[in-house]
């Protein structure tokens, strides 16, 4: 016969779920600015990030995420910006945000590979970078990564 804790994948000798895949704690409120062409793209990303517990500014382009960003930059704990949208790419974005607050942390995504340079000026080769498409639970851990 099982015990209680064997039937649900916990190891009797730990006590705990026998899953290698640990869980990204919940956040707290913090304020992430996400920028995208893409209406589906914004609407996914801001479910995911406000069922985590995040609070979500979604901006369509570099113009609209500059103005948020600017009435607010001392609230806004991260940017998550696409490095490829008609007008404005991510770089061109990034370059207006540093010269505002230096320590701004930003999140490019794309659905083009880096690795063909995608990533100059501004974007610096140490700015993270998630390849579109990308699971929720990714992006989660490199936000939280990224923020503690």
């Amino acid at each position: 016969m099982q015990t209680p804790d064997a039937a649900f994948g916990a190891s009797p000798a730990r006590g705990r779920p026998a899953s290698s895949t640990p869980f990204t704690p919940r956040a707290q409120g913090e304020l992430i600015l996400v920028v995208d062409d893409e209406e589906s793209v914004l609407e996914l990303l801001s479910t995911v990030l406000r069922n985590h517990g995040y609070q979500v500014a979604v901006a369509r382009n570099g113009v609209e995420g500059l103005a948020l960003f600017s009435a607010q930059p001392d609230r806004i704990a991260l940017v998550l910006t696409d490095l490829h949208m008609p007008n404005s790419s991510g770089q061109s974005f990034a370059e207006l945000l540093r010269p505002i607050r230096p320590d701004v942390r930003i999140l490019f995504m794309s659905g083009m590979d880096t690795s063909e340079g995608a990533l100059t000026g501004s974007a610096r080769s140490s700015d993270p970078f998630l390849l579109k498409p990308f699971k929720p639970a990714v992006l989660l851990e490199t936000i939280h990564k990224l923020l503690h």
